[in-house]
């Protein structure tokens, strides 16, 4: 089943699919951006129209987002793993812990950061313990109200959970990794002081890394480190301190001006909700697919599952199948095997659809091997 134009339904974890309309958007500048006779590609990060990219994008950006003026808004390289560090060199204090959440992989790298930093991450709870199948319970009293800041990670894409409401405590600063489902569904963004988000999954091609993070805090960070370390030079150099990635940063404002079009968060969190709800009925009613997340944690975005327990050969002959049949991406995460489908917001109802009948049909041939 191949999908328009004969390309093939992408439900991999990231890079990740990007709406079509984009890329031909893209396809149609690529060799003579606004006919300046050049590819973006090619064009120097001081050109005018570079800078014009720039500042639309990271507009566009902070009205999605429903940021004001008390908000900068960084498009920086690294990815999220570069942030695990950047933000504890910045904000991290001796005399003061860091609280965790850790709800899956990318929480425990971030956790092992801070601990590389010589600073004292406070592991607030954990589910590590039960292969991190639902997000961790934890009261107000066991934060510390004297922490650096707390993390979370909002949705975990190895294991295919997803935070709804993050409990926190008024006056403690807070960061929250959303590198997998930024600009996926309406929440308040203003509850956090520092947000991150590697563009590979939800808003362009791998390569650069929004960050929003409060001014007032920015002025707070350390001055005794590297400056390609400190928020406050990037902030200075309007994202432009080193060289930035502008092909991604202008793939970027592309998508999102593709957001704005189609209802903004509102508008992208009815059609997610709609993708998951069929993409988890078809599941759920299955003797032969399971999913095993704890039902109200479950992910919008990437949706983890296993035939049977765990039925490894039969995994192997779905990815396999699935990949010849047009339906890539479909292996779960390395340190989890299994199966995943992530449908993220360039994801369209009509692939997940078409996943459940490639789905169907494999059951009918394969149903008496379990």
């Amino acid at each position: 089943m191949l999908a328009f134009n004969n390309r093939i339904f992408n439900f991999g974890a990231g890079p990740a699919t990007l709406p079509l309309s984009v890329m031909q958007e893209v396809e149609s500048e690529f060799l003579n951006y606004q006919s300046s006779g050049m590819s973006i590609v090619e064009m120097s990060h001081r050109n005018p129209l570079f800078e014009e990219i720039i500042s639309t994008a990271r507009s566009r950006a902070k009205k999605l987002l429903g940021l004001g003026q008390d908000y900068e808004l960084l498009f920086l390289q690294g990815g999220a793993r570069h942030q695990f560090a950047m933000v504890p060199t910045n904000f991290g204090n001796h005399d003061r812990v860091i609280d965790v959440i850790d709800s899956g992989v990318w929480t425990k790298f971030a956790h092992q950061e801070i601990s590389r930093l010589k600073l004292m991450p406070h592991l607030v709870a954990s589910t590590e313990s039960t292969k991190y199948q639902s997000l961790p319970k934890y009261r107000p009293e066991d934060l510390d109200p004297k922490a650096s800041y707390i993390h979370f990670c909002s949705n975990n894409t190895v294991v295919g959970t997803q935070w709804k409401e993050f409990l926190k405590l008024k006056g403690v600063r807070s960061v929250v990794d959303m590198s997998s489902d930024i600009f996926s569904r309406v929440l308040d963004f203003a509850q956090f002081d520092l947000i991150y988000a590697g563009a590979q999954k939800n808003i362009g091609p791998a390569g650069t890394t929004l960050v929003a993070i409060k001014k007032d805090w920015v002025d707070q960070g350390r001055k005794d480190i590297p400056e390609i370390f400190q928020y406050s030079a990037h902030i200075k150099h309007d994202s432009m301190y080193n060289t930035p990635c502008c092909f991604s940063i202008y793939v970027c404002g592309l998508v999102l001006k593709w957001i704005e079009d189609r209802g903004g968060l509102a508008g992208l969190e009815s059609e997610n909700t709609r993708k998951a709800k069929l993409l988890y009925s078809y599941l759920d009613q299955s003797s032969f697919y399971r999913s095993a997340v704890h039902l109200p944690d479950r992910s919008i975005m990437n949706v983890v599952f296993r035939i049977g327990d765990g039925h490894e050969a039969l995994e192997s002959k779905f990815v396999s199948e699935a990949e010849a049949a047009g339906y890539s991406g479909l292996k779960g995460h390395r340190l989890v095997g299994g199966l995943r489908a992530s449908i993220y917001n360039a994801q369209s109802y009509e692939a997940v659809k078409s996943l459940t009948e490639f789905m169907d049909n494999f059951y009918e041939r394969h149903k008496l091997e379990l």
